[in-house]
């Protein structure tokens, strides 16, 4: 079972891994742009980017309830 600190570190690694696979994402989605697939391009990223949003609200409770105690 991990205790809080391995939680956070745990989380705060998914939250850098999540960003840096949005940039590669944004990347990916310039270039489905530039073929004509834009449609493609804005679906990708905003999944890419609410993964991101669901990491970080992770983390944020995570250092909540690491406040609590």
């Amino acid at each position: 079972m991990f205790n809080k600190g391995e939680m956070l570190r745990e989380a705060n690694r998914h939250v850098v891994e999540s960003r840096q696979r949005v940039a590669v994402e944004e990347a990916r989605a310039a270039e489905l742009v530039r073929t004509g697939h834009e449609d493609e391009a804005i679906t990708l990223l905003e999944e890419c980017r609410d993964t991101l949003r669901l990491m970080e609200r992770h983390r944020e409770v995570i250092l909540a309830r690491s406040r609590q105690a």
